[in-house]
């Protein structure tokens, strides 16, 4: 017998918690990510986006090539969006290349609960992205994150080998963070791919 696609994210999402993580304590959550800024001014706008962000509830270390943020799952993502807000500038193409997953062993990072980026989420801009979850059953992490880009309703098509989304930021950081939630649960070691992009030249 088919299921409808509503069906089916229903039956994907209780199947992951059944063989999730559930009452363990939060694991650590890491996210490796490099900016790429279309500008002459590209140092100074990288160097400063990181020395504005508040990375005092994570752990932070930046290479030759990528940044890495590791601790609570919330505080990580809180760090990595304002990250990507401080360096926004108007009319200047940027992109965001970005992994997410979680490593063993519970976080021991940060004693609380606080996010010191939040101000990052009054920002509003428009915001194209694709993502795609790796997990042991390709397919269903396919529709989850589907089907939570929907909710948010920043889904613009499922395409190979990616979701593509299109929306305001903070509607696509909203639907970043739903899926890393849904990851707690997902067996095997799942992991986000995410590429941002806004003020891009190229024709939709």
């Amino acid at each position: 017998m088919s299921m409808n696609k509503e069906t089916l994210v229903s039956a994907v999402q209780k199947r992951i918690r059944q063989a999730g993580r559930e009452g363990t304590p939060e694991r650590v959550f890491g996210c490796r990510f490099a900016l790429s800024i279309m500008s002459d001014n590209y140092i100074d706008i990288i160097l400063g986006s990181l020395a504005k962000t508040d990375t005092s509830r994570v752990e932070a270390s930046t290479g030759r090539l990528s940044t890495l943020y590791r601790g609570k799952r919330a505080q990580v993502l809180d760090a990595l969006e304002g990250c990507f807000i401080h360096a926004f500038t108007e009319g200047i193409h940027m992109t965001l290349e970005a992994t997410l997953s979680t490593d063993e062993g519970p976080c021991r990072f940060s004693e609380d609960d606080v996010c010191p980026n939040a101000d990052s989420r009054e920002i509003h801009f428009p915001c194209n992205a694709k993502l795609k979850l790796y997990c042991a059953e390709e397919k269903k992490g396919d529709v989850l994150a589907s089907s939570i880009a929907a909710g948010h309703g920043v889904l613009v098509k499922e395409d190979y080998y990616c979701t593509v989304l299109k929306g305001d930021i903070q509607a696509v950081f909203y639907t970043i963070e739903d899926i890393c939630k849904e990851m707690d649960h997902l067996p095997g070691h799942p992991a986000l791919e995410v590429t941002l992009s806004v003020n891009s030249p190229t024709a939709e």
